[in-house]
């Protein structure tokens, strides 16, 4: 799959579309540790709400960089990962029943019947 741009920091929750449907991957601050893109941002708890918000440096955020047209990438290459991996497993699947098929026959031809 192709790499973030190196000077883009994700967001943490950008590998959990289940917990945050809205992340927009590419995280534009810290809270202590922790890289948040703008929506994560507005939507943490209140735990913490204490915790100061420490934007990252200027150009940290990769200037120029679709997280859409990154997420399209690695679709398709996911996609055509998946097909190729499909493709192998018929192949494998032929390969076992021949397998068995010469296996049976080496026992027939053993057993003398």
């Amino acid at each position: 799959m192709s790499a973030l741009p190196p000077a883009a920091i994700r967001c943490h929750y950008a590998n959990n579309p289940d917990l945050r449907p809205d992340c927009r991957i590419t995280a534009s601050a810290r809270i202590g540790p922790i890289p948040l893109c703008p929506s994560c941002l507005q939507r943490r708890s209140t735990l913490g709400k204490g915790q100061p918000v420490r934007p990252l440096p200027a150009g940290q955020p990769a200037v120029g960089f679709d997280p859409l047209a990154w997420l399209t990438q690695a679709h398709t290459e996911l996609r055509t990962a998946e097909h190729r991996l499909r493709k192998e497993c018929a192949e494998l699947a032929m390969e076992r029943d021949v397998l068995k098929r010469s296996v049976a026959l080496w026992v027939r031809e053993a057993m003398g019947r």
